[in-house]
């Protein structure tokens, strides 16, 4: 059993995510925009590295960009694809996988890694994998 198999359960979820206020994430999204340039154009296409439960990705998608949301945990994925069904945002993917098996290439008009998700690999040469 890895590390994160009981990390991004109810604890997770109940703990980390429920106390972010929607203005907070608001605020941080328009860092984001700002940050990358982005525009809302057909071609307009974001990464979210690590999305975790989704909620930089939602925001997103709710403001009208496109916006695949990519991490390892099933768990948290499952609760960002059932916010995008509910809420109908159709510019929203969530895909599952671990970031250094990436198989994205030149697809995104920007890319983000947001808060804690990188660094945590045991050797230098796979952080630099997912940077690569």
């Amino acid at each position: 059993m890895a590390w994160y198999d009981n990390f991004f359960d109810e604890w997770y979820l109940k703990y980390w995510v429920k106390p972010i206020t929607a203005t907070r994430t608001s605020n941080e999204v328009d860092a984001i925009v700002d940050y990358l340039k982005l525009t809302k154009s057909p071609t307009c296409k974001v990464l979210d590295l690590c999305c975790g439960q989704g909620r930089h990705s939602l925001e997103l998608a709710r403001r009208g960009y496109h916006v695949v949301g990519y991490d390892l945990s099933d768990t948290l994925l499952s609760e960002s694809r059932r916010i995008a069904q509910l809420e109908n945002l159709t510019t929203c993917t969530f895909v599952q996988g671990d970031m250094r098996e990436l198989t994205y290439e030149n697809e995104f008009t920007g890319a983000f890694n947001f808060y804690t998700a990188f660094g945590y690999f045991e050797h230098d040469d796979e952080n630099q994998v997912v940077l690569d």
